[in-house]
């Protein structure tokens, strides 16, 4: 019994050290040199998830249709580069193929 609040602690104070929210992938994104040379993903790829992410982060409104044509111009660069020794995520497969449907029922843009 007195090993649970401790165990509680450790697993509390280890969620709030740990950083996951928009800021800190709009940064990462943002220098598209370093995180290409460094991942050695191609670059213009890079570019991409960051308008992307950006898109998706903003409180402006998102125009579905353009969002749509560039989610595809990135899955195909992506297919083109890496299609064939690196799957696509499930995440990143949702967002390429499915955000444009998915966008206009947003209450609130992602991470608010």
């Amino acid at each position: 019994m007195d090993q649970e609040p401790s165990a509680m602690m450790k697993i509390t104070v280890a969620a709030v050290n740990t950083r996951n929210d928009g800021k800190t992938a709009r940064i990462f994104f943002e220098n598209h040199e370093i995180v290409s040379s460094i991942t050695r993903l191609d670059q213009t790829l890079v570019s991409h998830f960051h308008v992307m992410l950006e898109a998706i982060l903003s409180d402006f409104p998102v125009d579905v249709k353009k969002f749509d044509v560039f989610a595809k111009e990135t899955a195909n660069l992506y297919v083109h580069l890496y299609g064939n020794f690196m799957p696509i995520s499930p995440t990143m497969h949702k967002i390429l193929a499915h955000g444009a449907i998915v966008f206009p029922n947003f209450m609130v843009p992602i991470g608010q």
